[in-house]
């Protein structure tokens, strides 16, 4: 049994796959550019989009981390193509190989932006809460942030002195919900070890 991971050189798959590794998970890397990947995690298998089909089996789990965010510029076609569409050839891929679960990471303010971004997200999960063959956790997640690494809306962070960053996230952290990579990682570890815990559909991580 593999967890298989789409967008595997974004942001948060980059802060949480060393720790995925570290919980001997066997991992499959899904990438537009498979060599990078290969040559970052050399003892995971790597694959790209049109190759996903052909190795995946119906022991895997996918967790699905491939998104056009709010930080990227794109049209409403743009964020419509990676949000929506590949998760619906992904949802596709998943029947055919007959894959039974797939993990998601969701945004707090998708159902009240009102941007591309959000109206994408929120699409998405819709689509995700619709389907009744396969099941579906949706992790819902604030901002999230790695060691010493910020996108997003925390990406001002970067332009702060590294020491004082630390007292930075702390302060913002009581004005709105932000997390550290690892916790989203130990969610992980834990819904893809313990097969009871599998059937929950939403997961708030905080």
């Amino acid at each position: 049994m593999r967890l298989v991971i789409t967008g595997a050189s974004g942001f948060i798959a980059s802060n949480i796959i060393p720790y995925l590794l570290s919980e001997d998970i066997p991992l499959l890397l899904v990438g537009r550019t498979p060599a990078n990947l290969s040559q970052k995690y050399p003892s995971s298998q790597v694959c790209d989009y049109t190759q996903l089909e052909e190795i995946m089996n119906e022991e895997d789990k996918l967790l699905h981390l491939a998104i056009l965010n709010n930080d990227q510029e794109g049209t409403k076609s743009d964020f419509e193509k990676v949000n929506i569409h590949l998760l619906e050839d992904l949802i596709a891929i998943c029947r055919k190989k007959n894959v039974r679960h797939i993990l998601y990471t969701a945004s707090t303010h998708a159902k009240s932006a009102k941007d591309d971004y959000g109206e994408s997200k929120y699409k998405a999960q819709q689509i995700l809460n619709d389907l009744s063959d396969i099941t579906v956790t949706q992790f819902i997640l604030p901002a999230v942030y790695g060691d010493d690494s910020y996108k997003g809306k925390l990406a001002i962070l970067n332009h702060v002195p590294t020491p004082l960053r630390p007292a930075f996230i702390k302060i913002l952290s009581q004005i709105k919900p932000v997390i550290h990579a690892s916790k989203v990682a130990s969610a992980v570890v834990s819904y893809f070890k313990k097969q009871d815990r599998l059937k929950s559909k939403y997961v708030i991580i905080k």
